[in-house]
């Protein structure tokens, strides 16, 4: 885990919005982001990261 779910909680999804219309996500947001940064760091596929 790259960045713990604190600090993302606390310094990224305060300024990420919310839409109003549409579908929500079924998956975590902290989830998300986490799997995001480790494919920038490590540089791997999309198709590696699992979201489960």
């Amino acid at each position: 885990e790259l960045i713990s779910k604190d600090k993302i909680e606390q310094w990224i999804l305060p300024h990420l919005s919310k839409g109003k219309r549409g579908f929500s996500t079924r998956y975590d947001l902290v989830k998300i982001i986490q799997l995001i940064v480790k494919r920038l760091k490590t540089g791997c596929q999309w198709r590696e990261l699992s979201l489960k």
